[in-house]
């Protein structure tokens, strides 16, 4: 067992490293930075998948929304607006014995169990985040040892996370890099408390938040950071996990 280390995909590449048509010319993001919001929910929730990467993704697959349902070879008529219609949804979807993926980053239904969730568990934001992580860092492990190139690895984690294969789709794994990150979480924003009564030395003070995790993840290199590898570069326990193919509202069919 190898000392904790990173795996080497430089953040300095940004979508470079995801896009087969980019040169090194344009060698840049594609988007501003994500904003605080979505990037704390990631940091906190999924730590060893780069923010910027799960940003991308859960704007292609949801749009930023918690209780967004894709179905295989179907659409919804419109998506859930909160917990009560995704959970009629799904089991609506459950007795026509549709496939089908849920929440920020689209997990599949028959991944849930695998990663100990529920229909209900997996609408949560940070419980969603984190298993698709698990999934996609899962893709990743599988494509590292295939590809001798980082870039190419992360191609291929992204088209395992879409379609379960490492090749089929390399068209969603583009599309992925040419999103703007989801900045926030649609109804997930903390509603400001007013004070009744204001201290004596003027405006209330709100506590600072602390900088410290924050510093940390700037600091970070990689799109994904593995804990405990093998000599080889197999993460342990890796398995062939992946997300079914999708077809989730706001994202595009692959090609």
């Amino acid at each position: 067992m190898s000392p904790i280390k990173s795996l080497v995909v430089p953040l300095a590449l940004g979508v470079m490293l995801l896009s087969a048509q980019a040169s090194q010319a344009d060698m840049q993001f594609a988007s501003p930075p994500v904003a605080a919001s979505f990037v704390s929910l990631a940091q906190a929730c999924a730590p060893d998948v780069h923010h910027a990467l799960l940003g991308r993704v859960a704007t292609v697959e949801s749009s930023g929304n918690p209780f967004a349902i894709g179905v295989v070879g179907g659409h919804l008529a419109r998506q859930p607006k909160n917990l009560p219609e995704a959970l009629a949804t799904v089991k609506a979807l459950d007795a026509g014995g549709w496939n089908y993926s849920m929440g920020l980053v689209q997990v599949n239904v028959h991944n849930l169990a695998r990663y100990g969730q529920t229909t209900e568990s997996i609408f949560e934001p940070c419980t969603n985040l984190k298993t698709g992580a698990a999934i996609l860092k899962a893709c990743y492990a599988r494509a590292k040892p295939q590809f001798a190139q980082a870039d190419d690895a992360v191609r291929a984690a992204l088209s395992c996370y879409y379609s379960g294969d490492l090749t089929r789709g390399a068209a969603y794994a583009q599309k992925v890099a040419a999103a703007v990150p989801a900045s926030g979480v649609q109804g997930a924003q903390p509603i400001e408390v007013v004070p009744d009564v204001r201290p004596a030395g003027g405006p209330a003070r709100r506590a600072a938040a602390r900088p410290e995790r924050a510093a940390k993840s700037a600091a970070k290199d990689d799109w994904f950071t593995t804990y405990g590898d093998d000599e080889d570069g197999q993460v342990n326990g890796q398995g062939s996990d992946s997300r079914k193919a999708v077809k989730a509202s706001g994202a595009v069919d692959d090609q």
